[in-house]
């Protein structure tokens, strides 16, 4: 094994291509694997009578995605579209778990029987990650 002598100079300009190139996309990453957790488990605990609120959450990137989606099977599940190229712009970019639904703030203030302590608060609350800013925009009333 041949050992390369570099300066302190070299080892810090090496260091910091690696946290330019590689770091931010596994940033990203860890970023979006936590937000798809949270949002199977809001799927998992979302109650059901027609399936319009299990059908109606979203999970997107630098906005909320408010598209509401009518009742009639469950949801598959959730995914985020692949993000292109490695930045610290695109890891800090906000990942959004949201229910645009007009009854979900109901839902998350305990008006189901099926989930009388909500979903979304529920579902941070269990995956580990509750020091992880998550936003979750509220449905209208």
């Amino acid at each position: 094994m041949t050992v390369k002598r570099v300066t302190p100079e070299e080892l810090g300009a090496e260091l910091d291509g690696f946290t330019q190139r590689r770091l931010p996309g596994q940033v990203s990453k860890a970023a979006d694997r936590v937000t798809l957790r949270i949002a199977g488990k809001c799927l998992m605990l979302s109650p059901v009578d027609t399936g319009a609120y299990r059908n109606s959450w979203n999970v997107s990137r630098g906005e909320p995605d408010e598209t509401v989606r009518s009742g009639g099977g469950m949801a598959a599940g959730v995914s985020l579209p692949p993000e292109k190229g490695d930045s610290w712009d695109k890891a800090a970019t906000m990942r959004y778990v949201n229910n645009s639904i007009a009854y979900a703030r109901r839902l998350e203030d305990g008006w189901s029987k099926q989930a009388p302590s909500g979903v979304g608060r529920l579902a941070i609350q269990g995956s580990g990650e509750e020091g992880i800013l998550i936003a979750m925009v509220e449905g209208g009333e």
